[in-house]
């Protein structure tokens, strides 16, 4: 009978250990099939791409365009027709408008806007320079 109790005794220990080792290995079985679905699901909403945050020193140079190249891209649409009362292209509404105003008055004028010329007429990039260049352009023949 005793024999038969310790039997039974160590039939149970057994039985707990080899639970134990099961329930262990379940969880670590658990655990890593999680660990992969972390990195599937970092993989899946990973940036698709990057934020790139340019420097001076990253630009091409700017090549600066001549007053008849601002003009033709610019303000021909204007000023080639005297659309909505813009001087014409090398027409006398230009002298008008210099007997009243110096050339830097004007280049003040043309980028506050003025009429219904916005600031800058389309050329909001435009420097100061570029916009006295092209209106030099666009003024008569002396």
């Amino acid at each position: 009978m005793r024999v038969l109790f310790f039997l039974l005794k160590v039939k149970g220990i057994v039985m707990r250990c080899f639970l134990s080792g099961l329930l262990a290995s379940v969880t670590l079985f658990a655990y890593a099939n999680q660990e992969s679905d972390y990195q599937q699901t970092v993989e899946r909403i990973k940036p698709v791409g990057e934020v790139r945050i340019e420097t001076s020193s990253d630009k091409a140079p700017v090549q600066k365009e001549t007053g008849q190249a601002i003009y033709e891209k610019r303000c021909t649409v204007c000023h080639q027709t005297g659309l909505a009362g813009a001087p014409v292209f090398r027409q006398n509404d230009w002298k008008l408008r210099l007997e009243k105003k110096n050339i830097t008055e004007l280049t003040e004028s043309a980028i506050k806007g003025i009429g219904a010329m916005p600031p800058k007429g389309t050329c909001s990039e435009c420097s100061e320079e570029d916009i006295k260049n092209a209106i030099q352009y666009m003024l008569p023949a002396p």
